[in-house]
């Protein structure tokens, strides 16, 4: 999913985005995601 489809979809602003993915917690929710809903976002 690009950032640009994650802000559509879950109405956060893109500018949000960039900063959470800065932080460098993006792969650290997919890896969340993916063992609670056995799925890769």
């Amino acid at each position: 999913m690009t950032m640009k489809e994650a802000s559509r979809r879950y109405q956060i602003p893109v500018k949000i985005l960039k900063e959470y993915e800065s932080f460098g917690l993006r792969e650290a929710v997919n890896l969340l995601y993916e063992e609670v809903m056995g799925c890769n976002i």
